[in-house]
């Protein structure tokens, strides 16, 4: 028997740095470290990372939680991973980068998107319930091969970051279903490529890695990656997810009715779905689930954190924020609750990069309305928060508009640390809010997938709801509810006014209605 417990560790790539974890059986947090990297937009509307600096990144994040964990690199049992989505790392023959990585956020591809809905949209819709952006894969892939030829011959391999770090690690390259499918090149429903359709784009079918199960162990640590991350030799490396995918175990989001809600430096609404919905195309996206069975309907929110962020450049403070870290957030938090709901009349619309679900439109921009002399530094900051939590409140209105349960909402995430946001998104929900005890959602997801791959625990359903605890749920302040009916409606208003969204397509809900189950809603293509 082990004189120390065994750990599961848990390894995310996220899109400014990683984050590695390890947890015990019951989901306890054993030891954790961040490593950060730089993200790169040599031109406008680009962004790319280096897949190196990734490496380097997981490597001294990894030993630092080896060098607290009782029993070091002896007690971890296996490693999962999870990386940001939609990402696009082209591999040469010997498995190295031949360019930077270009991340989800990067708007390159606008007119392949463009030219992918026009040639086959209907076909695409039918594999992924949605039509082509900018934030897919396949139109980066064929940006890279009109404008970067010799790239896009030389590639052996088309992967997603995770997949990368894992062929790094344990020398195995392949990627599973829950970042192949956001290729527009994967049929959501078997989980198979669609082979035909790739050529028919005029992609090479070839370039696309093996499939493997998210729960898969696809090989052991390899010994140059021990000697680099400081881990035995053969230790056990699962497949692994998507960010989101792993989220959402990490959030225990694993049945129909639980609404993720993960603030990090963007923000995301996610919930199980049983199959593609009617009247969701461009309101919400559809990927595959870690539970085999399931789907997820997500909403992107391009500014969550990131609006703070932006917010600490525009009062002056960048050196504040790089010197206190996730300090100088809490600092903000207690600002803001120095302001009452509504913050006086200031609104802001958190759309400094552009507006994701449920109105997609890279060409908006953000703004402050209600400005008065009343208006100050606790105003402006909680009116941020309470944008934020406006654009969420948007894509939970449009899952009950599709249909779908809204039981109990989950919170994740580095804003789920901030008591001033928990209370305004469960006052502007207007439903209790319940946080998760671990922040890191995605980590700990990729962490209880390798429970998973070594038999430690059965499914990634009971490995979600064995891990994962919640704090006591924040309950709607009733005041504050009727203060935000109202600021919501002056947001609506401010939106459709400054053109973000046609009024036919603003979303209007009565507290009062409840979506039937999604059982009677949801549909499945292909005349299912």
């Amino acid at each position: 028997m082990r004189p120390y417990p065994a750990s599961f560790l848990g390894i995310d790539i996220g899109t400014s740095g990683a984050k590695a974890i390890a947890i015990n059986d019951v989901g306890r947090v054993l030891a954790s470290a961040y490593a950060a990297y730089p993200l790169q937009t040599p031109r406008p509307g680009w962004m790319e990372q280096d897949p190196d600096e990734w490496w380097s990144a997981l490597t001294g994040a990894v030993r630092e939680v080896i060098e607290r964990l009782p029993g070091g690199a002896r007690s971890v049992a296996v490693l999962g991973l999870s990386g940001h989505m939609s990402s696009l790392v082209a591999l040469g023959r010997d498995g190295r980068p031949l360019r930077p990585c270009i991340t989800v956020a990067d708007a390159r591809g606008a007119e392949e998107a463009s030219w992918l809905t026009a040639e086959f949209g209907a076909r695409i819709e039918s594999l992924t319930g949605g039509l082509p952006g900018t934030s897919d894969v396949a139109p980066k892939m064929l940006w890279l091969k009109t404008h970067e030829p010799t790239v896009y011959k030389r590639t052996a391999s088309f992967v997603a970051a995770k997949d990368y770090v894992r062929f790094r690690l344990s020398g195995h390259l392949a990627t599973e279903p829950t970042d192949a499918g956001n290729t527009l090149l994967l049929d959501l429903l078997t989980r198979r490529w669609d082979l035909k359709l790739c050529a028919d784009m005029g992609l090479d079918p070839s370039k696309l890695p093996e499939l493997v199960e998210t729960t898969d162990v696809v090989g052991g640590v390899s010994r140059s990656a021990a000697s680099a991350t400081g881990l035995r030799p053969g230790t056990p490396v699962v497949a692994g997810g998507a960010d989101m995918a792993t989220s959402a175990l990490g959030t225990a989001a694993v049945s129909p009715g639980v609404v993720a809600v993960t603030i990090g430096s963007s923000a995301q609404v996610t919930t199980p779905v049983l199959g593609f919905l009617p009247d969701a195309r461009g309101r919400v996206s559809f990927h595959p689930h870690p539970v085999p069975d399931l789907l997820y309907a997500m909403g992107s929110i391009f500014g969550g954190g990131i609006s703070l962020r932006w917010l600490a450049g525009a009062f002056g403070e960048e050196r504040d924020l790089a010197r206190l870290g996730a300090r100088y957030f809490e600092r903000l938090s207690r600002q803001a609750a120095r302001s009452v709901p509504g913050s006086d009349g200031a609104i802001f619309l958190p759309f400094l990069v552009g507006s994701g679900s449920p109105h997609f439109d890279p060409a908006v921009r953000a703004s402050f309305t209600g400005l008065s002399l009343a208006t100050g530094r606790p105003q402006l900051v909680r009116a941020v928060l309470e944008g934020v939590a406006y654009n969420i409140r948007e894509c939970v209105d449009v899952l009950r508009e599709l249909g779908l349960p809204v039981l109990r909402v989950h919170l994740a995430g580095g804003g789920a640390a901030s008591p001033a946001w928990r209370t305004i998104v469960s006052a502007v929900l207007g439903t209790p809010v319940r946080a998760t005890r671990v922040r890191d959602a995605s980590p700990l997801g990729a962490a209880a997938l390798g429970a998973v791959g070594v038999g430690a625990l059965a499914d990634v359903v009971s490995a979600a709801r064995t891990l994962v605890s919640t704090e006591e749920p924040v309950d709607p302040d009733t005041r504050a509810v009727e203060v935000y009916e109202r600021g919501y409606g002056m947001y609506v208003s401010e939106r459709l006014r400054l053109g973000h969204v046609s009024e036919a397509k603003a979303v209007k809900r009565d507290p009062e209605e409840s979506g039937p189950d999604q059982s009677e809603s949801a549909s499945r293509p292909k005349g299912d």
